[in-house]
């Protein structure tokens, strides 16, 4: 109806804003393919663009699958970003199927913007995977700082043990962190992470 779409026209931006932000934070879902605040960009033009050159809107990084990491890195522009991987509850037998390689190869992109990183969660690899982490994360996790790192998790749900790099962040420790959270993770007493002025550290 042309009144309906007039008034939707009206909206101010300030509050279209706080629409699409609140909808990003209510509807998250795990595991989904495309973001869930992505139909509010099929609304109509005006909307559409605003979604579209908002930062803040791509700023938590979908891990399963590569097209909307790459949007979400390149819309993010320079913004703080949120990496949280899916857990791999089991093992198929399969190493790396199609499905685990997806969601490694996004998160190996995730990681490439380390320095932009506010939180960072990832999954350990099943039991007949090593129970750890692909060689190119690891790797990457050494490659730079990471100056705005706020939290960060390692979950290993699986009975072997997993570890991360002794010079995770380049060997310096992250200046804001404050939350790290470790599941069945073999760590150096040198660790970068335990040098943070930590406010909470979990590790079983």
């Amino acid at each position: 109806h042309p009144r309906v779409h007039q008034t939707i026209a009206d909206i101010p931006v300030e509050i279209l804003i706080d629409i699409f932000l609140t909808v990003a934070v209510s509807r998250k879902r795990q595991g989904a393919i495309i973001p869930a605040w992505i139909p509010l960009t099929q609304v109509c033009q005006h909307w559409r663009a605003i979604a579209l050159g908002l930062p803040a809107l791509w700023s938590n990084i979908p891990v399963e699958n590569v097209y909307w990491t790459i949007q979400s890195l390149t819309r993010s522009y320079s913004h703080s970003i949120e990496l949280v991987g899916s857990p791999f509850a089991q093992c198929s037998g399969q190493p790396y199927d199609s499905t685990w390689q997806a969601n490694w190869n996004a998160i190996g992109l995730a990681l490439s913007a380390l320095q932009r990183l506010r939180r960072i969660v990832l999954p350990a690899l099943p039991n007949l995977c090593g129970g750890g982490l692909p060689a190119e994360c690891r790797y990457k996790l050494t490659l730079h700082e990471a100056p705005r790192l706020e939290t960060f998790e390692f979950l290993n749900p699986h009975r072997s043990f997993a570890s991360l790099p002794d010079n995770i962040f380049c060997g310096y420790t992250p200046p804001r962190l404050r939350h790290v959270c470790l599941q069945h993770v073999i760590l150096s007493p040198d660790s970068p992470l335990l040098y943070a002025p930590l406010e909470t550290l979990y590790m079983w």
